[in-house]
């Protein structure tokens, strides 16, 4: 009649013998913490021992992860700093990282780990059960579990690679995708065509406008010439003139006032600016040229009667 554990370890201590306690079944605040360390699920390590649990947690991880990844290196010196990727290749590994665990997310990758993880304990259990002597484990048995584990550890790589390809296919899509717009927008829509057509546009009217002003300026001039011929009197100012009741005179500058109306020659460039600052304001985007330009031309003094 075979001898149970516990008659076994009590004939030991009477004989003198030091035999150690069965180690107990971790509590579950202990196997959910070795469980999130690992990142396992909790429910593979029930009922087991603190230190069974932690050495099959390990063991699961090791097989459906690979090798832990080490912990940041934080630089104690200058010439450690120098050795650490640059601001590129960390921006490139946080990447890597990133589209590691979005595959990991993956439902089929999660489905397909689950079923690793659970062929990984069954492989685990039937191997404690032969070095704890189970003679009821055949050879059969473990090499079945092993070889299930194995299949499932392929089938979780085939999992990983499939996603991989899909998103790295959908990331392809959307690039092209992306830039057939931006291509769309910059030589369609916005393109030099529609651009090259206003322009002309623009160059049209506003040739035909410094026309106007410059026939304009002349007109001015000949009417100064003339009126100062007949020997009109010359004032300061508008002001000065109207001071003197004159409501036709010679200003400074070339202007002169007829019938209380003032003229004064205009400055196609500075005319130019003005309309540009104009017409970026009620077009809703920033005038042309640095900021100095743009308060000059606001605040250039355009008759009313040409603004």
């Amino acid at each position: 009649m075979p001898v149970s554990d516990k008659r076994a370890r009590e004939v030991a201590r009477q004989l003198g013998h030091t035999v150690p306690e069965p180690e107990q079944p971790a509590t579950t605040a202990e196997l959910t913490a070795i469980a999130e360390r690992y990142g396992v699920r909790p429910d593979l390590l029930a009922g087991r021992s603190r230190g069974n649990a932690e050495d099959l947690a390990a063991a699961i991880h090791q097989h459906t992860h690979g090798p832990a990844t080490p912990p940041p290196v934080v630089p104690d010196t200058a010439e450690q700093a120098s050795r650490l990727p640059s601001r590129e290749q960390a921006r490139a590994a946080d990447a890597e990282a990133r589209e590691a665990a979005a595959i990991e997310a993956h439902p089929d990758v999660v489905d397909a780990r689950q079923a690793a993880e659970q062929a990984a304990v069954s492989l685990s259990d039937l191997e404690r059960r032969v070095v704890e002597g189970d003679g009821d484990v055949t050879v059969d048995d473990t090499g079945k579990a092993r070889e299930a584990a194995r299949f499932a550890q392929l089938k979780l790589s085939a999992a990983r690679k499939r996603i991989r390809e899909q998103r790295e296919l959908h990331r392809r899509q959307q690039r092209a995708d992306v830039v057939a717009q931006v291509r769309a927008s910059l030589t369609e829509t916005h393109g030099p065509a529609v651009l090259a057509g206003l322009r002309d546009a623009a160059l049209d009217s506003l040739t035909a406008y410094l026309a106007a002003v410059g026939a304009r300026n002349d007109a001015l001039r000949q009417a100064y010439s003339l009126l100062r011929s007949i020997g009109v009197p010359r004032h300061d100012s508008a002001h000065f003139a109207d001071a003197a009741g004159d409501d036709t005179a010679l200003l400074s500058y070339n202007a002169l006032q007829v019938d209380g109306q003032e003229y004064e020659p205009l400055q196609p460039e500075k005319l130019v600016d003005h309309l540009v600052w104009k017409a970026a304001r009620t077009a809703g985007v920033r005038g042309t040229g640095s900021k100095d330009m743009r308060v000059e031309a606001k605040n250039t003094l355009i008759p009313s009667s040409w603004q």
